[in-house]
């Protein structure tokens, strides 16, 4: 009889458990939010703290990000059209094309 009444015990607990996640479920919600706020927090004090150090090593041009990234794409194929109108002239022997010759 203890086994039952035991198990009757666990399964109240259980079922009020339950009962409050579903009668509150703002509570876990508002956590969570207030945890990935403080996270963003933290991560933005972070980045302000590099950026000061930045500053004071390099000045005011310090608190700048680095240069983005080169346009790879953009470079290989200016330097490759390049290429190719050199490779032209030098065959032709032309130091400039006929269509683009300045005007005296």
């Amino acid at each position: 009889m203890a086994e039952s009444s035991l198990g009757k015990d666990q399964t109240k607990e259980e079922d009020e458990k339950k009962n409050e996640k579903q009668s509150s479920p703002g509570v876990d919600d508002k956590e969570e939010e207030n945890e990935l706020e403080r996270l963003a927090v933290e991560e933005l004090l972070k980045d302000a703290k590099r950026a000061k150090e930045r500053a004071d090593r390099v000045g005011p041009i310090g608190w700048q990000r680095g240069p983005s990234k080169t346009n790879k794409r953009f470079l290989f194929n200016t330097l490759e059209g390049t290429m190719q109108a050199n490779k032209r002239v030098k065959v032709t022997g032309q130091k400039e094309s006929s269509k683009f010759k300045r005007r005296k």
